[in-house]
């Protein structure tokens, strides 16, 4: 009769860090390696198990969903586009948030202290 109500869909992804809610999966995914691979070497493994497409932003449509990937020199970060066109993201343990476009893509991206540089990896998620 009690039950709490969370908003968001946010219980849902209470187990997953940016990679597994970005891939749809409800728990802690990790790029093996990450600080010593190229990014594309990390985009082709993504691409083969994960069922994802390296696309161009300009590629980007409505009524698919898009997974930007990128890293900084501590870490790296994972935010999806749903096929509304809305930007969400899940920093480590915290809950799903928006994200604009803009920072998504920006130069330089910023969480806490850290600060996200290379370039985007973006891909599209194949149905």
């Amino acid at each position: 009769k009690n039950k709490r109500k969370v908003g968001n869909g946010m219980a849902k992804w209470r187990r997953a860090n940016c990679m597994g809610y970005a891939l749809g999966i409800d728990r802690w995914l990790l790029v093996e390696d990450w600080r010593y691979r190229s990014l594309e070497d990390m985009a082709q493994e993504l691409v083969e198990h994960y069922n994802l497409k390296v696309v161009k932003r300009n590629e980007m449509v409505i009524g698919k969903t898009y997974i930007a990937f990128r890293v900084s020199r501590e870490d790296f970060h994972f935010m999806k586009r749903g096929k509304d066109g809305h930007w969400r993201h899940k920093p480590g343990w915290n809950y799903v948030r928006p994200i604009k476009e803009k920072d998504v893509f920006s130069n330089q991206w910023r969480s806490g202290m850290l600060y996200y540089n290379s370039r985007v990896v973006l891909f599209e998620v194949q149905d």
